[in-house]
């Protein structure tokens, strides 16, 4: 982590016996608007990294600049 940023919390639904696992990566505060289902270690990683994106977008939004 850089900086003095606080974390950011996400809510994590797995359900492990469906091959691959699948699931659900999402804010429990809906005005941040995140909400990816994945399927398989790939897609997660992939939802992490979306959460990632979006909140990059948001903070760049908030400064008033862009990317």
């Amino acid at each position: 982590m850089t900086g003095a940023k606080e974390p950011r919390r996400l809510t994590l639904e797995v359900r492990f016996d469906p091959e691959p696992i699948e699931g659900r990566l999402y804010d429990p505060v809906p005005e941040r608007g995140l909400d990816r289902q994945f399927s398989g270690w790939l897609g997660l990683m992939a939802a992490i990294d979306a959460a990632r994106s979006a909140d990059s977008r948001a903070e760049t939004s908030r400064a008033g600049g862009s990317r």
